[in-house]
């Protein structure tokens, strides 16, 4: 073959039908030869047998800590190792939460915060967490201190002061109410110097006070040195019966003639306050003793009066349809938050609820008409002198609603003389006719 015809050969060959756009408008025959080698034979081989690294497949994989399959109590669902801590909740190793740490929802130990859980979260607020009230610790998680406004039983508290630092503060101490006298008494009266009747003791001695007031006679009795000594002041009430003032550290107050007259302990001086109150005009109505909040009770004409001393005002009377209350006794319970009066032709003592707003009237005495001769420890009782028998003395119970009698005194009173319990732990009885005399009992005190 020539080198012309191969050249031709070559050249159709390389370029076959480029030149035929198929149209094949000059009529020669239409080469649509599209024969494109549709054989994809070209081994693209997609190797579907290389591993891929994938958490939760049960293997251990590059950068995985470790991998179970799924969450375990070792291993985390995003295959790091379980630890309370990494603000991954795992819920199979026990987690109910995890912020990272300690939150106000969540412990350290990655439970849900709750106080009472055993766990102190600080976070939250809490100051301990004993899975309730301890000694130390409240049952709302924080430290127990008397005075803290939580009774903490366990702590052995029984109640919560006021917060006042009175001493008229019904639970100063959180163990015990009022005097602390637990209701006991010894066996025999001492016998004491006296100075005649007396008429109106104050309606109570804190510790600490030097002296008893008889506003009848106005003398005051020296407990230190058993003697007696007059008041130099001017008395507005002297001998006026039954004028058993209500008493604090520094004052004892007497409503009496249409107001309310202060007496000051240290400077033997009184003053008549310019505010008028409920008032009879006459003293047989005076006798009045503070609650555990800082108020002032007395019965007026027609109810019982609660006078507040920080503003010389008192509220309206509370009236009650019960016995007559001439001559009337007071007495506070703390333990129930209750006033008790009576007058001395009963022979019950009316009761009011401070809380409640109502009245209640005791069981009777068996000492017949409760008299002149009675007072309140500030401790849950009153102490009432007979009409029956002279000589004797009751105390009541204002939460068993019983009457229990006291050893007899060495002579009667003649039910229009005074009685005062003090704080120290006695009980002071005045005697009149015919055998003037003061005794006095010890009283029982909680142990501390």
């Amino acid at each position: 073959m020539s080198c012309a015809t191969r050249l031709f050969l070559f050249t159709f060959v390389l370029f076959g039908t480029s030149c035929d756009k198929g149209s094949d408008s000059s009529g020669e025959e239409s080469d649509t030869d599209t024969d494109t080698d549709t054989d994809t034979d070209t081994d693209t081989d997609t190797d579907t047998d290389v591993d891929k690294e994938v958490c939760g497949d049960a293997e251990l994989d590059p950068g995985e800590e470790c991998d179970d399959g799924a969450e375990s109590k070792t291993c985390d669902a995003d295959c790091t190792k379980a630890e309370c801590g990494d603000t991954t909740v795992n819920a199979t190793a026990g987690e109910a939460c995890d912020d990272g740490g300690e939150s106000k929802t969540c412990n350290i130990d990655c439970t849900v915060s709750s106080c009472g859980d055993g766990v102190t979260n600080v976070t939250a607020g809490e100051d301990c967490d004993d899975v309730g009230e301890s000694k130390t610790c409240n049952i709302d998680c924080t430290v127990a201190v008397c005075g803290d406004g939580i009774v903490n039983v366990t702590a052995g508290e029984i109640c919560e002061p006021t917060g006042s630092g009175d001493v008229w503060d019904s639970c100063a101490g959180c163990e015990y109410f009022g005097s602390g006298l637990d209701g006991t008494w010894g066996k025999k009266w001492d016998t004491l110097a006296s100075n005649g009747y007396n008429y109106a003791f104050q309606s109570f001695h804190y510790t600490g006070q030097p002296a008893l007031y008889d506003f009848y006679s106005s003398y005051r009795y020296d407990i230190a040195k058993d003697s007696w000594a007059y008041m130099k002041g001017s008395n507005p009430v002297a001998y006026e019966l039954w004028n058993d003032g209500a008493v604090d550290a520094t004052t004892i107050w007497v409503p009496a003639n249409g107001y309310m007259n202060k007496f000051d302990i240290a400077s033997d001086t009184w003053t008549s306050l310019s505010g008028s109150i409920p008032d009879s005009g006459y003293p047989a109505y005076s006798a009045a003793v503070f609650d555990g909040e800082g108020y002032i009770w007395y019965h007026g004409p027609k109810g019982l009066v609660r006078y507040d001393p920080l503003t010389d005002k008192a509220d309206p009377e509370i009236l009650h349809d019960y016995f007559d209350v001439y001559e009337t006794r007071m007495a506070y319970d703390p333990i129930g938050n209750r006033i008790a009066f009576g007058g001395y032709q009963s022979d019950a003592l009316m009761i009011y609820d401070i809380a409640k707003g109502t009245f209640t009237t005791s069981a009777t005495s068996p000492g017949g008409s409760i008299h002149d001769n009675s007072c309140g420890d500030n401790a849950g009782g009153m102490y009432v002198g007979s009409d029956i028998d002279e000589t004797m003395v009751y105390r009541y119970d204002f939460a068993t609603d019983t009457f229990t009698a006291l050893p007899a005194m060495p002579s009667g009173h003649d039910n229009n003389s005074t009685c005062v319990v003090s704080q120290d732990g006695y009980l002071y009885e005045a005697t009149g006719s015919p055998t003037s005399a003061l005794y006095r009992m010890s009283l029982g005190t909680y142990a501390k």
